[in-house]
């Protein structure tokens, strides 16, 4: 085992292959190939894998959060009501800019001295 580069190749999920070269260690090469023996070892016999000095990884905390809503039905009502203001979000934000240069317009020319 003296190869001087090595490739990992990969499959992401989307389907697209991604071809990673990089110089080898040594040590790590020795190591690797063992735990993969190791590996099919276990697969062809059927054995449970041992981890060699090493801890089990933790479970990670679950960065989503589950929440069961079949018991309700007020997310349908808020997605309604989203779903029939959407359009008007756009129309009351350009109101609001128009109400407010109006006001500004209108108060400069009562109260000329004042900067808004």
């Amino acid at each position: 085992m003296a190869a001087r580069c090595a490739v990992l190749s990969v499959i992401t999920g989307g389907g697209k292959w991604v071809e990673i070269t990089t110089h080898v260690d040594p040590l790590y090469q020795h190591l690797i190939v063992t735990a993969e023996r190791k590996f099919w070892r276990c697969v062809e016999s059927g054995e449970l894998p041992r981890l060699f000095g090493v801890e089990p990884p933790k479970p990670r905390i679950e960065a989503v959060r589950v929440v069961d809503i079949s018991a309700s039905n007020s997310w349908s009502e808020f997605a309604d009501l989203f779903r029939s203001t959407r359009q008007a979000f756009p129309l009351q934000l350009s109101m609001r800019v128009f109400s407010r240069a109006s006001l500004m317009n209108s108060a400069s020319r009562f109260l000329p001295r004042m900067q808004f």
